[in-house]
């Protein structure tokens, strides 16, 4: 089944579908940086109630949250707080270097070490965290949850 078809019961939730419209705005986007800026307020709206310390409280969050057997909690937090801090160079008028060749046979996992892959490689893989964050959020809906609640119930929980 399909991700869409799975959650399309839960889209209208007033939970996530700001979240959605910011992820939906960043596909129709055509300018690069339009997408960094949408991506980001996409991941605020789902991994922040707050507005003090976002790029900590986002990567934190994100990391307890996507954390997998196959990439670290360490390597998650570093790749969303780059991420974060491009958005912040480009809302403030500081210009991103474009792509450089990307390695094909490279997975996300292998992606989120910190090597600079540009911004076009950069919105790749923030999409690709995102979508998984949106179907976390998605699977909440139901319980009445927000996914920062699910995201604390780890980060203190440890």
């Amino acid at each position: 089944m399909s991700f869409w078809n799975r959650h399309k019961d839960n889209m209208r939730s007033p939970l996530v579908a700001y979240s959605l419209s910011r992820f939906s705005i960043c596909c129709e986007a055509q300018r690069p940086d339009e997408r960094l800026v949408s991506l980001a307020i996409c991941a605020e709206s789902l991994l922040s109630r707050e507005t003090a310390e976002l790029t900590h409280r986002i990567a934190l969050r994100g990391a307890f949250l996507l954390e997998n057997e196959h990439r670290s909690r360490e390597t998650v937090y570093k790749f969303l707080a780059r991420a974060y801090r491009a958005r912040s160079k480009v809302v403030h008028g500081i210009e991103l270097p474009m792509a450089r060749t990307r390695s094909k046979d490279r997975n996300l996992t292998e992606r989120l070490d910190g090597t600079n892959d540009g911004l076009e490689g950069l919105l790749v893989d923030f999409a690709d965290l995102l979508r998984e964050l949106l179907g976390m959020a998605l699977d909440l809906v139901p319980e009445k949850r927000r996914l920062t609640e699910e995201a604390d119930g780890r980060v203190f929980s440890t």
